[in-house]
């Protein structure tokens, strides 16, 4: 479909399927914010170097 659309208006597939997995990625947040909520972020050692 992204490649129908995007001949249509002449700007390309790329656009329509950054919208739709924007889109996805919204939608999968809102039905799981509940139990994302709940996760806790893993504390990772920092890669910065120090500066001499």
């Amino acid at each position: 479909m992204a490649l129908r659309i995007g001949r249509l208006v002449g700007n390309g597939p790329g656009l329509w399927l950054r919208l739709q997995q924007n889109y996805d990625l919204w939608s999968a947040e809102q039905g799981l914010s509940g139990e994302l909520e709940k996760i806790t972020p893993v504390q990772t050692p920092s890669t910065d170097f120090p500066h001499h």
